[in-house]
């Protein structure tokens, strides 16, 4: 909770999603409390309709993401929901905003939301990360649960494989087919592996839930796959590691994403 231009339009945000959820809306300000600043909270609330005495506000002095990190595992916070920019100018990127610090090192599923609104807007195509990992499944899970409670009309799981995957080399019209054929075995090796993900989950019919197969960078080649697609949404594991300055400037899977965001991100994290 900053006061931001976007503060109000956050707020609401973040109200419709508690309350499609059903869950307790937790207000997190890092810095002082007093008069004003409890007034600008109160006057918020009263804009965006909340009752003040149904959502918990937290009050703590310092650095925004090491308050906001320490808040969401003290509080067991499962969805932390933070604004950020698509597009991050050098020397944002390279040092880091407060969205981008927590999302290479995050205590909880985050959400990021990059153009906020007062009106609430359908949430029409839901991008999901497919990947080959231990946390895709939870990744896939929780994804479709929240895409469900928003009525989310279509689906997509998108399948990264790197072209090195394909092992024969291509130099004549024979090794050319036995590429391709490679390639389709590894595609339905990889959509057999999502379907049996996605044929346990209770998506009703009036949801058009698809397999995507993509060959090329890691991270990459899905944020290129939500930009063209138009997604409203982009959903992805966590890091495997806490992500450094060098990946920013080398930058492999969750990087791509994070340094030009498609649309709105949403990082699963796998308690």
């Amino acid at each position: 909770m900053a006061f931001s231009p976007t503060a109000e339009a956050l707020l609401c945000e973040a109200k419709r999603i508690s309350e499609r959820l059903r869950s307790q809306l937790t207000l997190i300000h890092a810095g002082s409390k007093n008069a004003t600043t409890e007034q600008r909270v109160n006057s918020l609330l009263q804009k965006v309709g909340l009752d003040k005495t149904l959502v918990k506000v937290i009050w703590q002095e310092g650095k925004p993401e090491k308050v906001l990190t320490a808040v969401c595992i003290s509080e067991k916070v499962d969805l932390l929901i933070l604004g950020a920019i698509k597009h991050e100018n050098f020397l944002k990127h390279y040092m880091g905003s407060v969205a981008r610090k927590i999302s290479r090192n995050p205590p909880c599923s985050l959400l990021l939301i990059t153009n906020p609104q007062l009106k609430a807007q359908s949430l029409r195509k839901v991008v999901i990360n497919g990947l080959e990992h231990p946390k895709t499944k939870n990744t896939i899970e929780k994804a479709c649960d929240f895409a469900l409670a928003f009525s989310v009309k279509k689906i997509t799981v998108v399948e990264e494989i790197n072209p090195k995957e394909v092992k024969t080399k291509i130099d004549d019209n024979l090794s050319l087919e036995q590429a391709y054929h490679e390639r389709e075995e590894l595609q339905k090796i990889e959509d057999t592996r999502i379907f049996n993900i996605l044929n346990p989950l209770p998506i009703g019919r009036q949801t058009e839930v698809s397999i995507r197969c993509v060959f090329g960078k890691v991270g990459y080649s899905i944020s290129h796959y939500a930009l063209v697609k138009k997604a409203s949404l982009l959903v992805m594991n966590s890091p495997d590691n806490k992500l450094g300055i060098l990946d920013r400037f080398f930058p492999h899977d969750l990087e791509y994403v994070l340094s030009d965001m498609p649309c709105d991100l949403m990082i699963v994290h796998s308690k």
